[in-house]
């Protein structure tokens, strides 16, 4: 298993682009691909066409209380952890 992270602290340096592109050209290729969205504003979820995602479809409890990772949405031939604004939450939540 190979794990690539894309992160930078500054807004519109490409990173969900990055992210959707390269998961979609791997998954094009026959492998199997899990992104996983950090981002409360979810655009890789929108890009992906994934509409009405519940919290308990995040990662927010995976960061709140250490509980497994949900089960992945099959998209495009790869599998995502979905995004949602309520996801900004978890921050707090993890600090108190």
């Amino acid at each position: 298993m190979i794990t690539a992270t894309v992160f930078n602290h500054a807004g519109g340096a490409g990173k969900t682009s990055v992210t959707r592109d390269v998961g979609f050209e791997f998954a094009r290729r026959s492998l199997r691909v899990l992104l996983v969205d950090l981002d409360p504003q979810a655009n890789l979820t929108s890009w992906l066409g994934v509409r009405n995602v519940n919290l308990e479809q995040t990662v927010f409890q995976v960061a709140v209380d250490g509980a497994p990772l949900p089960e992945p949405v099959s998209v495009f031939g790869l599998e995502l952890i979905p995004s949602q604004v309520d996801l900004a939450l978890a921050e707090a939540q993890m600090l108190g």
